[in-house]
């Protein structure tokens, strides 16, 4: 264990990539978060927003290093409770461009384009 970090996991309940998955949490916060996973060497690739995906080979090693068992209803209830809990916002409520107001459509003529224009050119092969 890594100082005096308050890590939950939850059980591995949830399917993908054909294991299940655990959630790793700090209801303290994300910095302890990061040194814990990093001590157990777990990637980068695993955080998502607020919590590491943690496969079910790794659950008994990090729980016998420290990480506290939870049930995931707990997990999240005190993830939300430190205020670390960062929800996924679903497409419909994601923030709109700048210049699109009150529903007018946004300004699509030629010099509002930002940035130059891509063109291909077909790629040759030479044997």
């Amino acid at each position: 264990m890594v100082g005096c970090v308050a890590i939950l996991i939850d059980p591995p309940n949830w399917p993908a990539h054909g294991t299940l998955f655990s959630h790793l949490v700090s209801d303290v916060s994300v910095v302890e978060l990061h040194a814990f996973a990093a001590h157990h060497d777990l990637p980068g690739r695993a955080f998502d927003r607020d919590h590491y995906d943690v496969p079910v080979a790794r659950y008994a090693g990090l729980v016998a290093s420290g990480a506290t068992e939870v049930s995931s209803r707990e997990l999240l209830a005190r993830l939300v409770a430190s205020g670390l809990r960062r929800r996924k916002v679903p497409p419909g409520d994601a923030p709109r461009p700048r210049g699109c107001h009150d529903g007018a459509p946004a300004d699509r003529s030629a010099s509002a384009t930002i940035g130059p224009t891509l063109t291909t050119t077909p790629r040759t092969t030479s044997r």
